[in-house]
């Protein structure tokens, strides 16, 4: 199936960066491995040429005229068929990428870290679980490596093909974006090229075109000891005072209160009463009995 891979000038071994993976709704297909690109653009360029691949769909001539390509992310091990790209044969593919990072706060609500619940691997297990176990109650053989399934049976190849085309069963969604993911944003360019194709239909040619990347952080503008700082600041700026002067005068109040409070209880028990009891008169400090009722 591949006839030459290469990066840059140097020669690769196709079946080494080459592994075989599973894509949902697709079966098996390759995935690279990590390839370092060292040189940009057209210099440092991963060049791949493939054979025409026979397709038991093809009526006419038995062989595949399209081939599929998928894009995944650092932030995930599967692969979902949403970023899928249709090459044609005898002519030239190249794609050109650029990357993003985009990292948020981890305590953000529009991301998560769980990775169960991230991208690709959300979107294969969600979709596995409720149109494959949940509607035929089997399992597809080739999945049992990416997502254990040893207490379903292996689906019928006949149950498969005939409901390949038929919608699947409405769930929720709970995928989110990672907070820490990669963004690739890709060109694709074709040109013709048919007469310089011997003994290969297809050609792709990918590379990164600047071995940079921009990366977007989400951050806190201020923290709580910036807060009281810039309250300082403003306060000496327009008032003449700082935040130590105004936590001295809460204290003075405090303290003024507390005193204040504490005279006016001792006043009241030590105030005379304001007339006398009765049978008993009072007058110059001394008190007598009177006995006359």
């Amino acid at each position: 199936m591949l006839l030459s891979c290469s990066l840059g000038t140097m020669k690769l071994n196709c079946c080494e960066i080459f592994q075989p993976t599973y894509v949902m709704n697709r079966g098996k297909c390759f995935s690279s491995s990590a390839i370092r690109q060292t040189d940009a653009d057209e210099i440092g360029k991963l060049t791949v040429r493939i054979k025409q691949l026979p397709s038991i769909a093809m009526s006419v001539s038995g062989l595949q005229t399209q081939m599929m390509i998928y894009i995944s992310n650092n932030s995930s091990v599967d692969v979902d068929e949403f970023s899928r790209y249709y090459i044609d044969m005898s002519v030239y593919n190249r794609m050109r990428f650029t990357a993003s990072r985009v990292r948020f706060l981890h305590e953000s609500s529009v991301c998560t870290n769980n990775v169960s619940l991230i991208g690709a691997t959300c979107y294969v297990r969600q979709w596995y679980e409720h149109d494959v176990f949940k509607r035929f109650n089997c399992s597809f053989a080739y999945m049992h490596q990416e997502i254990p399934s040893d207490e379903y049976p292996v689906c019928p190849v006949g149950l498969i093909t005939s409901n390949y085309y038929k919608n699947s069963i409405p769930y929720e969604d709970k995928c989110m974006l990672g907070c820490d993911r990669w963004n690739y944003e890709m060109q694709m360019m074709v040109y013709s090229g048919a007469d310089r194709f011997k003994d290969f239909k297809f050609s792709l040619e990918a590379s990164f075109t600047n071995l940079q990347y921009e990366d977007y952080e989400q951050i806190r503008t201020i923290s709580i000891f910036g807060l009281i700082a810039q309250m300082g600041g403003q306060l000496g700026l327009f008032a003449g005072m700082s935040v130590l002067t105004i936590t001295q005068i809460i204290v003075w109040y405090i303290y003024w209160s507390i005193r204040r409070l504490w005279k006016l209880v001792q006043a009241n028990e030590v105030k005379s009463p304001t007339h006398s009891p009765p049978g008993v008169v009072i007058f110059q400090g001394v008190s007598k009995t009177d006995y006359r009722f």
